[in-house]
């Protein structure tokens, strides 16, 4: 074996024993090299470890964990807390479904009342006709002025008339209180998908209409004393700031008076606001709870607790939706019998007669009015529903639904 100028041999055979220079073609054999310290170790992304596939690929990550099943819908809302759609489509889809009950019972409470209406007025003109009479007799004989009615007339003419509206004021106050229990009611069967007939309907409702009652005059009552006090407080600044003995006012108190009237104003609504969205939920808990009037408030008070801003927020956005509403029902009716009344005049080239005048006239008013009976129901189911809602929030209360419309226990999500 012949030695190149490098020191090996040339050649071909196997590798000299141990110990032995190496064959030809060979190299040493590798030494084991250096070892990878602590912390030196390759991650899961290296090609090897237990987040590795084969051939060094990484695995797939592991499925998601299962979350909760979706809440049922037995009826206009699924058994959950409620987000703002959730309001809006529920509102809407509940009037679809009872409508003929709901606007059964508006038109027959709000009809009976405005008969019951024309009729007192009509038996208090009957009533005090001879002493009406005699005043305008008198005041026609006087027309100079120097007429004035005797303190027996005044007395007459006052007390009717305060008698009459306080006739009148217990006579909305029932429907109004009714129309809340009314759809308190259309919506606790609303929730669950329960069918409900008009019959049924008032049946369930009419025993709780006066706690209603009670609860309207406290809310009334309590939201009236801002106002008072702002009035109050408005009039005893101008009073103060006018010096008596007929001296010219000083500019200052006066522009002191309007600034105050006008702080003094702003304090009444926020008052009557905050108040107002704070006693919210006491029909629906009179009506459904069986709570007296007084123990409604407190529950109204208990569930808002916390949640005012979102209930102010959301009762403000249906408010517009409803008078979007109530001015599409009410534009073109008022722009017909506007334009009715505009061409009857341009067509005779003189002033229509009073037959034709009453008439326009009533269907001008019939707008509003009709625009109003659509559109209240919105009003009076949004409230329930979001005294539906607190419930579930605050006390688990889709789960009662569930079983009351005989759905299995289902889980509650968190909330």
């Amino acid at each position: 074996m012949t030695a190149d100028s490098t020191g090996q041999g040339s050649g071909s055979g196997p590798p000299d024993g141990p110990g032995g220079p190496a064959g030809p073609g060979f190299g040493p054999p590798p030494g084991p090299g250096p070892q990878p310290g602590p912390g030196s170790w390759p991650g899961p992304g290296a090609g090897y470890g237990p987040n590795s596939g084969p051939y060094g690929a990484p695995w797939p990550p592991p499925p998601a964990p299962p979350g909760p099943p979706p809440a049922p819908q037995p009826g206009v809302i699924p058994l959950r807390p409620l987000t703002i759609s959730d309001v809006l489509g529920a509102v809407f889809s509940t009037i679809g479904r009872y409508w003929q009950q709901i606007y059964g019972l508006v038109l027959c409470l709000v009809g009976g009342a405005a008969l019951v209406s024309a009729a007192v007025g009509g038996i208090a003109v009957a009533v005090i006709w001879d002493t009406v009479d005699d005043v305008m007799s008198a005041s026609d004989r006087f027309s100079g002025g120097s007429y004035s009615p005797s303190g027996g007339q005044l007395t007459t003419l006052i007390v009717t008339g305060v008698v009459v509206l306080l006739i009148l004021a217990v006579v909305w106050l029932y429907v109004f209180s009714a129309l809340h229990a009314v759809h308190a009611v259309v919506v606790s069967r609303a929730v669950t998908g329960t069918p409900l007939t008009a019959g049924e309907l008032w049946r369930t409702a009419r025993p709780r209409v006066g706690a209603v009652m009670g609860v309207e005059l406290l809310v009334g009552l309590m939201t009236a004393g801002p106002v008072l006090v702002a009035v109050g407080g408005v009039v005893g600044m101008f009073v103060a700031a006018i010096p008596a003995g007929g001296a010219s006012p000083d500019g200052g108190l006066i522009a002191l008076a309007v600034i105050g009237s006008l702080v003094l104003f702003l304090a009444a609504t926020v008052g009557v606001t905050y108040l107002s969205v704070r006693l919210l939920f006491a029909p629906s808990a009179a009506t459904l709870e069986g709570q007296s009037a007084g123990a409604a408030l407190s529950r109204s008070g208990t569930l808002i607790r916390g949640a005012w801003w979102r209930t102010l927020g959301i009762t403000l956005i249906i408010g517009f939706a409803v008078s979007v509403v109530q001015q599409i029902i009410q534009y073109p009716i008022s722009i017909f019998a506007s334009t009715g009344m505009s061409a009857s005049i341009a067509a005779g080239h003189d002033a229509p007669g009073p037959g034709s005048v009453i008439g326009w006239m009533c269907l001008m008013m019939l707008a509003p009015v009709l625009g109003t009976l659509i559109s209240t129901p919105f009003t009076y189911v949004t409230n329930s529903l979001l005294y539906v809602d607190m419930r579930i929030r605050r006390e688990g209360f889709d789960l009662t639904l569930g079983q009351a419309a005989g759905l299995p226990p289902h889980r509650a999500e968190a909330y």
